[in-house]
């Protein structure tokens, strides 16, 4: 019997075919945490996708659980059509007309699997996730932690309609104002004991000749 050959046509250039070995051993070995560094145009989409690729074929379901961030919208886009596309491919979906993924040979040497049970499983993984589509988690960097700051804003039972300040001396003078005009209509012990630090602390820089504004 004549073994089989895949043909694709794209391979993995540069430093692509150390990062995907590299990342395929810490994923075999359990790793709970991988770093992927490179400059623009280097493949982290690339890699990243197929590591992607690698959970769900493990586990159907995974994308429930995974949260893939990246820097910009374009690269957010990008990288969801290539996992889709590619799961496609691999599925041999009609529309694809017989395209061969770059991802195929790397999947089969992984999973230790035929060509036909990897078939069989991306299709399955494809329905479940276009079924499922709003638990796909990609986004960018400045998405995620909005949503984390409106966990946050939820949990501290703050407004949500919040601005983001990234300016620190104007959140401190902020806060500080806020701090003093509330020392104004509190007479609370906590309120009581704030003055009275305040007080001494002033009363310290007086002494020593440094101003206490």
């Amino acid at each position: 019997m004549r073994p089989f050959k895949v043909e694709a046509p794209y391979e993995p250039s540069g430093d692509q075919p150390e990062a995907i070995a590299a990342l395929s051993k810490g994923f075999l070995a359990g790793d709970k945490y991988q770093t992927i560094k490179g400059v623009t145009g280097s493949g982290k989409t690339f890699t990243l996708a197929v590591e992607y690729i690698k959970l769900l074929i493990k586990n159907p379901y995974a994308y429930r659980s995974i949260l893939a961030v990246t820097f910009t919208n374009k690269a957010t886009e990008e990288m969801k059509r290539r996992i889709i596309k590619e799961l496609a491919i691999i599925a041999e979906m009609p529309s694809m007309g017989g395209e061969k993924s770059p991802y195929l040979s790397d999947l089969l040497s992984l999973f230790e699997c035929t060509h036909q049970q990897l078939k069989e499983t991306a299709r399955t993984v494809l329905c479940q996730l276009l079924f499922d589509y709003n638990f796909f988690n990609v986004s960018t960097i400045d998405s995620f932690f909005q949503n984390v700051l409106r966990t946050f804003a939820f949990e501290a039972e703050l407004e949500g309609n919040y601005d983001v300040e990234i300016d620190d001396s104007y959140v401190i003078s902020m806060s500080v104002s806020a701090l003093l005009n509330s020392m104004n209509y509190e007479q609370g012990e906590h309120s009581q004991r704030l003055v009275k630090w305040l007080t001494q602390f002033m009363m310290m820089k007086v002494k020593e000749g440094a101003s206490f504004n």
